[in-house]
């Protein structure tokens, strides 16, 4: 519980400091070079969408698509809002670079086993970096000198009677960029989607091993494991012979569905669902017994030595 309430804290401190920034840049549009602004609003949204997504992926049993959409519509949201003060053009790069950013935390994040310390990290190198965007940013403005942003650019020229007036030159906006980050986003989603089986989701740090625990009043050895994008966690669990086994396979959403958990070592074949499912070995003899997740190439490993002699 304590957990949860560390990570939806972290999600909603990354939310407030990219809203802060945002109100920030705003303010400042007028003092801010337009390419300084535009390119701390950009680099605040990647920033935050990156650390959002990673966040994200650590805190939250949902399906991979989810995290993934919830990440992508708030970078946009993130990259839109800080771009707008410098034109809708910025708008639209910023939102799609953040939800570039979005996607790619997400992933980055989904990587690591669930873990506090990711978390903690994640959210330390967020603030750090945060700041340090707009320090720079400030920095940039006073040393170039303050100017309006967005101000068109105006030209002399000479009308029939020689006098010259100023004219004012209106640059329209290229959405060559604009094309290029939708393009890319679109790939990168797809590729996600596509090779989303491939990814090794919870792989790094994931707990190798564990030993069952003995629960005398029913005289069964107990034991939970984790079943996630990456297999199962543990992969290894050691039980002893001659009493009887409780296995406790708590199915991830980020496992998928429609999963099934096969053992030609034990000869069982059975259906898992999300959550808990709970399966029985009466008798174990020593040995090594292999499980697998049926089609998806996740192995992990049931180690029973023989009992202890009194």
């Amino acid at each position: 519980m304590n957990n949860m309430l560390f990570n939806a804290g972290s999600l909603m401190m990354i939310g407030l400091i990219e809203l802060y920034f945002n109100f920030i840049g705003f303010q400042k549009r007028s003092v801010r070079l337009k390419r300084v602004g535009l390119r701390s609003a950009v680099l605040s949204a990647i920033a935050a969408g990156l650390a959002f997504g990673a966040v994200l992926a650590q805190s939250f049993d949902m399906p991979f698509i989810g995290l993934l959409s919830l990440a992508a519509l708030f970078g946009a949201v993130a990259g839109a809002s800080g771009g707008l003060a410098y034109g809708q053009h910025s708008s639209v790069n910023g939102g799609l670079a953040g939800l570039i950013a979005g996607l790619i935390g997400t992933v980055l994040g989904s990587l690591f086993f669930s873990s506090g310390t990711v978390v903690l990290i994640t959210a330390l190198l967020f603030v750090m970096l945060a700041f340090l965007i707009q320090r720079t940013a400030d920095g940039a403005s006073t040393a170039t000198g303050t100017a309006p942003a967005g101000k068109p650019r105006a030209r002399m020229a000479s009308n029939t009677s020689g006098r010259r007036t100023a004219v004012l030159q209106v640059r329209k906006p290229s959405y060559r960029s604009s094309y290029v980050l939708a393009a890319c986003a679109v790939v990168l989603f797809t590729s996600i989607i596509v090779l989303q089986d491939k990814l090794q989701l919870g792989e790094i740090g994931l707990p190798q091993m564990q030993v069952a625990v003995m629960d005398d009043e029913n005289n069964m050895q107990v034991a939970t494991i984790d079943v996630i994008g990456a297999g199962f966690a543990p992969k290894v669990t050691e039980f002893e012979a001659n009493a009887m086994i409780k296995i406790v396979f708590n199915v991830k959403g980020s496992a998928g569905n429609g999963l099934k958990i096969v053992s030609s070592d034990l000869n069982f074949s059975a259906d898992v669902k999300p959550g808990e499912n709970i399966f029985l070995l009466n008798n174990p003899q020593p040995g090594n017994y292999t499980i697998e997740i049926d089609g998806k190439g996740k192995a992990g490993t049931f180690v029973v030595k023989p009992a202890a002699k009194l």
